[in-house]
């Protein structure tokens, strides 16, 4: 099951278009409710909880009408949160093999969150237009202290990007507690950096992944994504980026292809 969501600001042409190839295919739909996505902001996390939201209920829908329309259940057991600059590197067959040899855990990033990084969330931001960069409006720190995490909710650093399972996400919906802390972190930055991070070491949580195997949580170490960052050389051993950097991501060029 694919959930799309488009941004508010893109043109009507856009979702339009997007709108027509995803009615002639059963398993791909659009998010009937669309954030105004900003950068570093919760806007960010709400897109992806729209999608979250949804294909917990479609995928039941559309089990409730598989004998009329599908002949089969459609009940996915997996969620992977993609960007639109995303391509697979693996086969379909390889990434469901994989994610039946780690069921029933998740794998989410979280790590010890750096002393750098707690003004994100112990001060309260506040999106402004700004005059440099590539962006006109972006989160600015204020001099206001947040209260503390509903549930006494230790910080974790991690990635907006993750697999988990079916249960996780449905607890995650569910959960007040959960519920309470994306809440609360709407005025944070880049709350989704934190979150999943967070809430997927309480003791409730569903498919917790330990420290000590394959996919060490504790060292921030993932299989989810490939991403060469600026400083990826000196922290991880990555070769240089043979194409280019954009926001310190590098974008793959053919001289990337053999490591990749």
């Amino acid at each position: 099951m694919y959930c799309i969501h488009i941004d508010a600001k893109a043109s009507d042409a856009f979702f339009d278009a997007l709108n027509e190839v995803s009615s002639c295919l059963p398993n791909v739909f659009l998010a009937k409710k669309r954030e105004d996505v900003l950068w570093a902001t919760a806007s960010r996390l709400w897109a992806d909880l729209n999608c979250m939201n949804e294909l917990l209920v479609v995928c039941f829908l559309q089990f409730e009408l598989s004998l009329i329309f599908f002949q089969h259940e459609v009940k996915w057991k997996y969620f992977i949160n993609l960007c639109g600059q995303d391509l697979p590197l693996k086969t379909n067959y390889q990434i469901i093999s994989h994610l039946k040899s780690i069921k029933p855990e998740n794998d989410i990033v979280s790590f010890p969150m750096p002393k750098s990084k707690l003004p994100r969330y112990s001060r309260k931001w506040k999106v402004r237009k700004v005059n440099h960069g590539e962006y006109r409006k972006r989160p600015v720190m204020t001099n206001t202290a947040k209260s503390p995490p509903p549930g006494k909710l230790k910080f974790f650093a991690g990635s907006a990007y993750f697999i988990a399972t079916r249960e996780f996400l449905h607890w995650a919906m569910k959960d007040p507690t959960v519920t309470k802390i994306v809440n609360w972190s709407w005025d944070t930055f880049s709350p989704d950096e934190m979150l999943w991070a967070s809430i997927s070491r309480m003791p409730s949580a569903p498919g917790f992944r330990q420290p000590g195997n394959a996919w060490n949580t504790n060292e921030g170490k993932s299989v989810t994504r490939l991403i060469n960052w600026l400083d990826s050389g000196k922290k991880n051993g990555y070769p240089k980026c043979q194409g280019f950097y954009q926001r310190s991501v590098c974008v793959y060029g053919s001289g990337d292809l053999s490591w990749v």
